[in-house]
């Protein structure tokens, strides 16, 4: 190290804060490619040989190197200025070195508060700066927004300018920075963008605070990673012990070796088994349907992915995750599962990382302030203190106390800010004094520390004791939320008495003091705020003791139903992706709702004992409301497996008295998510028709055309069009009041399919070219899909296959973006289709094989039987006969006893088929007979083994 020590230097800039300093942080990358993307492979450079000169560049322009690790220096100046002419000297002199030591500096420049314990400076603002440092590339200087805003014009280089790049996420997982770059003559412009968490896919949340202390615990996870050593690796330990943040933390350092991303799934909030997988697949944008679950389908859509799954908060579906998590290994090479829980998970190839409480002196060490700063303990409960109160400072006076009060909390990270939380009311001395009076363990003599999850559970009932009366009921009744909130939702919800409305923003603001609470981001720039899983479950506890949980748990459901009533009502005519931000924020309360209100067993609040009625315990019609109103959400977020759940837990509860718009949209929704899918398939039409029946008497025009085109749909074919003929009148009706929205373009889609069969293709295409621009209007990405799918076909039927083959490419490349594996499966069997009748097996057959795999996920059963078609066709060219045959066999078979009429491009295929059997039979290849019989043993084949059939015929070309 150049220089050990910091050689003393105004700390104070005129007119800026006290203790104000910039930090240059100058960080040494080898500028040679590694070979693989693992960590172990990239060549680590060394300070040494370039100590002395960053030292010397620094000291000549009044700073000082304080801290050398690593590849890393760490220097402080007393003004913004010099550091930048530092760091353009620094990248002078490796420029002009060249490419032949192989290592580049990038340097980043940030200026704060800084704090000096001994002879060392730390805090935010230097790891601010050691994170910018950190997204810069090798030659490249980053300069922060405050670095940026006090610098003065006259202090900088000739020629050199400090120039905008745009707001970036960090590492640290703090707000985004507003990123600048020196620029000068000598040095490179070209950069890529940053190596933010802006460049990869994620979900990482924004976060208020810093991770503190566990550095250590970041290193043992990337060494697991590395090289996939480990690829299930499970982070356990008590509640409140900081889990989640290191998990968090985890993911955001790793990103870059996660191409496919890092994406945060919140268990925690979930209560079925079934919601962990399709809480993956929505936040991977899959979209399902078919009767497969997404816990079954997951293992085949990520089997090409390389991203890391972190699994929050399992203790309570731990054997689910763990069933998943290895499934997900087994089929999938490059997919790594980091989960969080208070036990291991438990199942083979695991590893489990015991996440102990932070750092911290014992008793009988000696302590000093700069030994207490390298404590993390020490260090977060000082950061969380300054929060609560601003001028508090580590002294040698008070430093002993502190120490004791992190001893006796065991190092836990909640109970710490917590307790740290409690200097607004008590003086340190008080709160120590507090603490040591908690109750202990039996045996346990008063100073020790309180073990396992007793410190953390005594931290949380001693923030609660601080709690005024109100401030104790809004604590208990924010538990009836099952995730994140808004001001206006809690207001409406706990506003009761004893509580007032108006009382309610203040109350959440004495529980974020107190630390109870936490704001998140929400949609656009929305405030939202959450109770931490831990906090909940004591939240939940007080909540059972509160004679209006019921009347509270009412409220929520009345303030969802006006919440998603107005998603309902603004649905058709507005941007897919803004409505679906903005609305399913509120997913996981939906799910608390509607849990209580089925009185379900997943319900946080029991039925009260002996109670069999809806008194005072649940609300059926509150619940069949909210069904009712979210037809949109599930569907926009793919989540069908979920929606058919509740839809079958509603249903039978359609009573007399449930309103007749409520029972015609359940029903609805149940005839499109259970019934089938193809035109002509008559499955749950009786539900389609019930609804007309009840939209008639209560619904309006555009309900009633809705339910119409889903009768249509069931009862049409391309063979006969006239039994559709009225519920087409109904929908034609409804159109002229229909302005441009979502809706409209779904309900043109289904007529130009109509006017297809009935033979009018100019009509057709006009309709869907109205369809299209509509959705393309909004963003509507599915119904897009749909009406290109469409396209393709009314182009087949024309007879320009090659045209259509060129729509169903467009389309299959926008499903396999987006994730909407159902019009994915769509488009692959056109698609073959058409690749058949243009002659082009090795596209037909390549196309079949993608086609066959997807739907033996998802199972779309009609799109599964034309596929195996067009497989039996091209088995039948390749002079498989028999194999053609009972393929043939198979899916007529499914075409008789559904009695389905095929569609156009099922119907060329089919005529394309028979006639190369017959040409076989013709020319003695294959007798009358033998084709009888192997059709019939067709016919009785199982769907895996016809599709095994297909696979082989693909694979194994005669």
């Amino acid at each position: 190290m150049f220089l050990s020590a910091v050689i003393p230097f105004p700390r104070h800039q005129p007119g800026k804060g006290k203790d104000t300093v910039c930090f240059l942080i100058a960080d040494l990358e080898t500028t040679i490619a590694a070979p693989t993307p693992a960590r172990s492979s990239t060549p680590q450079p060394s300070l040494a040989g370039h100590e002395a000169l960053i030292g010397r560049i620094v000291g000549e322009r009044g700073g000082r190197v304080f801290k050398s690790v690593a590849t890393r220096s760490y220097a402080a100046f007393a003004s913004v200025g010099p550091a930048i002419a530092a760091a353009l000297e620094l990248q002078r002199a490796f420029i002009a070195r060249g490419s032949n030591d192989g290592v580049a500096v990038r340097a980043a420049i940030h200026a704060g508060v800084a704090e000096l314990v001994g002879d060392q400076y730390g805090g935010a603002a230097l790891n601010r700066a050691a994170r910018l440092a950190a997204i810069a590339h090798g030659d490249q200087v980053l300069v922060s927004a405050a670095a940026a805003r006090m610098v003065d014009a006259a202090e900088l280089p000739a020629f050199a300018t400090i120039d905008r790049l745009g707001w970036f996420r960090l590492r640290d997982l703090l707000e985004p920075e507003a990123v600048h770059q020196l620029t000068h003559p000598d040095l490179r412009a070209d950069f890529p963008p940053p190596r933010s968490l802006d460049s990869g896919p994620h979900n990482l949340p924004l976060l208020s605070n810093l991770c503190i202390g566990r550095n250590q615990e970041l290193a043992v996870l990337g060494e697991l990673l590395d090289h996939h050593r480990h690829r299930l690796i499970s982070i356990v330990g008590l509640g409140g012990i900081g889990k989640t943040r290191l998990a968090l933390q985890c993911g955001a350092e790793n990103l870059a070796w996660f191409p496919d991303g890092v994406w945060f799934v919140d268990v925690g909030v979930l209560s079925d088994a079934g919601q962990v997988a399709e809480a993956v697949c929505t936040l991977l944008g899959f979209k399902l349907g078919g009767d497969r679950t997404a816990a079954e389908l997951l293992p085949s859509l990520l089997r090409h992915k390389r991203l890391m799954i972190v699994f929050d908060n399992c203790a309570h579906l731990a054997g689910q995750v763990g069933s998943l998590a290895t499934e997900l290994l087994r089929g999938c090479r490059d997919v790594t599962v980091l989960a969080t829980s208070r036990t291991a998970i438990g199942v083979d190839g695991e590893y489990c990382m015991a996440l102990g409480g932070h750092f911290m002196p014992t008793e009988d060490d000696e302590v000093t302030l700069a030994t207490a700063m390298a404590a993390p303990a020490i260090r977060l409960f000082v950061a969380r203190a300054r929060q609560a109160v601003t001028d508090f400072q580590l002294t040698e006076a008070n430093l002993a106390m502190v120490a004791a009060i992190c001893r006796r909390l065991d190092g836990a990270a909640l109970a710490i800010e917590l307790a740290a939380a409690r200097l607004r009311q008590l003086s340190l001395r008080e709160l120590l004094r507090d603490l040591l009076q908690s109750a202990a363990p039996p045996l346990d003599p008063p100073g020790r520390s309180l073990s396992g999850d007793h410190a953390l559970d005594r931290a949380i009932e001693n923030s609660y004791e601080v709690l005024n009366a109100d401030q104790r009921v809004a604590f208990a009744r924010l538990a009836v939320f099952g995730g994140s909130f808004t001001l206006d939702a809690a207001r409406e919800t706990i506003g009761m008495s004893p509580l007032r409305p108006s009382q309610v923003p203040e109350l959440v603001g004495a529980l974020i003091d107190q630390a109870m609470l936490t704001r998140v981001p929400g949609w656009s720039d929305e405030t939202r705020y959450r109770l931490a899983d831990t906090v909940r479950s004591h939240a939940i506890e007080k909540l059972r003791g509160d004679a209006a949980r019921h009347d509270v748990m009412d409220r929520l459901c009345a303030w969802l139903i006006r919440h998603y009533g107005e998603g309902e009502r603004s649905w058709a005519a507005s941007r897919a992706d803004e409505w679906l931000a903005r609305y399913r924020c509120d997913i996981d309360n939906l799910r608390a709702a509607l849990a209580w209100a089925f009185g379900t067993s997943a319900c946080f609040l029991p039925r009260d004992p002996g109670s069999i009625t809806d008194t005072g315990n649940g609300n059926t019609a509150a619940g069949l409301m909210l069904v009712s109103l979210t037809s949109e959400l599930w569907r926009d977020t793919g989540m069908t497996a979920e929606q058919r759940h509740w839809l079958h837990i509603a249903h039978p509860r359609i009573g007399a008295a449930t309103p007749d718009r409520v029972a015609a949209r359940i029903g609805l929704d149940i005839a499109f998510t259970v019934g089938g899918g193809a035109f002509g398939d008559k499955r749950r039409v009786g539900d389609a028709l019930d609804a007309l029946t009840r939209y008639k008497i209560a619904g309006k025009d555009e309900e009633i055309a809705l339910a119409a085109s889903r009768i249509a749909i069931c009862v049409m074919s391309p063979e006969d069009s006239s039994t559709a003929q009225p519920y087409v009148a109904l929908m034609e009706a409804a159109l002229p009041n229909m302005g441009r929205t979502r809706r409209r373009a779904w309900l043109l889609n289904v007529l130009a399919v109509i006017a297809h069969f009935g033979g009018d293709s100019r009509r057709a295409i006009a309709l869907l070219d109205e369809s299209l621009a509509i959705s393309q209007h909004f963003r509507d990405q599915v119904n897009s899909q749909i009406a290109g799918l469409n396209l393709g076909e009314f182009l087949f039927a024309q007879g320009d296959a090659e045209r259509a083959a060129k729509e169903a490419t467009a389309v299959a490349t926008s499903c396999r973006e987006t994730g909407n594996l159902i019009d994915l499966a769509f488009s692959l069997s056109n698609l073959a289709s058409y690749a058949m009748v243009l002659n082009d097996m090795p596209w037909a057959r390549a196309t079949l094989a993608e086609a066959l795999t997807v739907l033996a996920d998802i199972n779309i059963e009609f799109v599964l039987i034309s596929c195996l078609q067009t497989a039996a066709l091209l088995a039948a060219r390749d002079g498989a006969l028999q194999n053609a045959c009972r393929l043939a066999g198979h899916t007529g078979r499914f075409y008789e006893v559904n009695a389905l009429a095929r569609e156009p491009t099922e119907a060329a295929i089919f005529l394309a088929l028979s006639g190369t059997l017959d040409q076989a039979e013709a020319n003695g290849l294959l007798s009358h007979a033998e084709r009888g019989v192997l059709i019939s043993e067709g016919g009785n084949l199982k769907t895996r083994h016809a599709i095994e059939l297909a696979t082989q015929s693909l694979t194994a070309p005669a």
